[in-house]
């Protein structure tokens, strides 16, 4: 009796609400959920066309693509108000965006033009408009666009990661404990990648502080300044870039020590000077660039010493060298640049090894050796270079690791791997060289403490190696899940 009692119950206020429903006005109709073909009717007709045009992207805080879609609506029925929208959604998760409203009274026809901003890169996105009048829905054809990845023109990494796109947008992650992503803020770090400004061409970027030079030519600096390793003529850490000249044309960064080269091809140093790695024979520290000679090409620095080359060839090198890294059979500090050899091209340098690239393509190392990154098969450090093999285009250093780009386009890897830095596949240290697990083709890589980036030839960045202060840029952090021992492509957008 009691289930039959609240069964009866249950049909009468069924009923009842039924009846009350009734006498109400009809329910409007509601804005359709993407995708959706419900309540299609014949006296509605709408077309989207196609997107009319790609903006390209801007940058106010994100990037952004403002994509440009056209679209007609008409109604068979007089005097018929109809409201035009669009909508587009992603392949991303997130809300549905209108595209626009129109209201068309009298007539019954209208159209609509539309933008759809922001668009984030290389992400597919559906759009379709829709028409509705006081008792009809009507959609238009759907519009599938893809917008194109960004394309990157060169990287650094030390203990932060960064990169600049082709259009000179420097992007950062990592971390930001001295202030190394230059956005002005104290956010400790960023695992993913953050827009810090345009205008760039060249970044350098060290474990604690980071040298750019912009398309004119300035040259500008922020992050840890203890030593004056900035050179703005303080010792005061900037968490913003900060200028320090101009008429500059190349940059390396040392542990607490700059080097740049100007147009004009003479060498400028600043920053701590205990062991001579300024090179200008004082041993005091300079918290503003001097000038240490001229016709420089190319330079390279790491923690305490320096190494150039000169226009003719010749290598360079002066600073600290307890593990026999300045490459002239001794292991005295140079307070002044020694020459260490001729007919060299390339240059590269780690923490207390260095690395160099003849003419011919046969590469040379010297220095420390503990964890095998002279890749000369043991672990004996070697204050005279070292032949190691032939066919190098390219040659970086790491903390402790090296890469190297062959002429055949391969990529190859020795040394400390504790983090996967090597790219191959393993956590195990490598006393000769290993080639790269990706069939990417890269055009340039740099060596971070712990990690890896590389270029690819589509202008993608790809990383590897330590990820534990967001350095992957793929959001993860401060786990051993966050390093990588493989090349992966770093989402940008």
């Amino acid at each position: 009796m009691k289930t039959l009692k609240y069964s009866w119950l249950y049909v009468f206020l069924l009923s009842l609400a039924v009846l009350l429903n009734g006498c109400e006005e009809p329910m409007p109709i509601q804005d359709p959920p993407y995708g959706s073909e419900s309540r299609k009717k014949s006296d509605l007709e709408v077309s989207t066309g196609k997107i009319v045009g790609i903006d390209g992207h801007t940058h106010d805080g994100q990037v952004a693509f403002a994509a440009t879609g056209k679209g007609n609506i008409k109604s068979n029925k007089k005097n018929a108000t109809i409201i035009s929208k669009g909508f587009v959604w992603s392949t991303e998760p997130g809300p549905t965006i209108d595209l626009s409203t129109k209201t068309s009274e009298g007539a019954g026809a209208g159209s609509f033009t539309s933008k759809i901003t922001p668009m984030s890169a290389g992400t597919t996105y559906f759009i379709r408009a829709y028409a509705m009048s006081d008792t009809e829905i009507s959609y238009g054809e759907e519009v599938r666009y893809t917008t194109p990845e960004l394309r990157f023109k060169t990287i650094s990494a030390g203990l932060t990661s960064f990169a600049i796109e082709e259009d000179g947008m420097l992007w950062g992650w990592g971390i930001n404990n001295n202030g190394q992503l230059g956005i002005g803020s104290n956010k400790f770090f960023s695992d993913t990648p953050i827009p810090i400004g345009m205008g760039y061409k060249l970044i350098a970027a060290g474990p604690d502080h980071v040298l750019a030079i912009k398309t004119d030519g300035t040259l500008w600096s922020w992050g840890l300044n203890n030593l004056g390793q900035l050179g703005d003529g303080t010792t005061e850490t900037r968490r913003e870039p900060v200028n320090i000249g101009t008429g500059y044309a190349k940059i390396a960064v040392g542990l607490f020590h700059s080097l740049a080269i100007k147009t004009d091809g003479t060498l400028w140093s600043w920053g701590s000077n205990v062991v001579g790695q300024v090179g200008d024979g004082t041993g005091l520290q300079q918290n503003s660039p001097v000038n240490i000679g001229s016709s420089f090409s190319e330079i390279t620095a790491d923690e305490g010493h320096s190494m150039a080359l000169k226009t003719d060839g010749t290598l360079w090198a002066w600073g600290y060298n307890d593990d026999g890294q300045i490459g002239n059979g001794t292991n005295t500090y140079p307070f002044t640049p020694v020459m260490i050899g001729s007919d060299f091209v390339e240059i590269g340098s780690g923490f207390r090894h260095s690395m160099a690239i003849k003419t011919n393509g046969d590469l040379w190392t010297w220095g420390r050796n503990e964890k095998g990154q002279l890749g000369d098969g043991t672990n004996t450090s070697s204050n005279t270079p070292l032949f190691i093999g032939s066919g190098y285009a390219k040659i970086v250093g790491g903390w402790g690791h090296v890469v190297a780009l062959k002429k055949d386009n391969t990529t190859w890897t020795w040394g400390y791997n504790e983090y996967g830095q090597l790219g191959d596949g393993l956590f195990d240290d490598e006393k000769t060289p290993v080639k790269v697990l990706s069939d990417a083709f890269f055009t340039m890589v740099v060596g971070g403490n712990n990690h890896t980036l590389a270029l690819n030839s589509d202008g993608t960045v790809w990383g590897w190696g330590e990820g534990y202060w967001g350095q992957m840029g793929d959001g993860t952090f401060n786990d051993i899940n966050s390093n990588r021992t493989i090349p992966a492509k770093i989402i940008i957008k």
